[in-house]
């Protein structure tokens, strides 16, 4: 695996983290 897959990985983890942090955020208060 080179060093871009590994940015791409990351990066869609830290946007499903934030999307599961921020969803119940939105429904509470939105």
């Amino acid at each position: 695996m080179s060093d871009q897959d590994m940015l791409i990985l990351s990066g869609l983890a830290g946007l499903a983290w934030w999307t599961y942090v921020f969803l119940p955020l939105v429904f509470f208060y939105g």
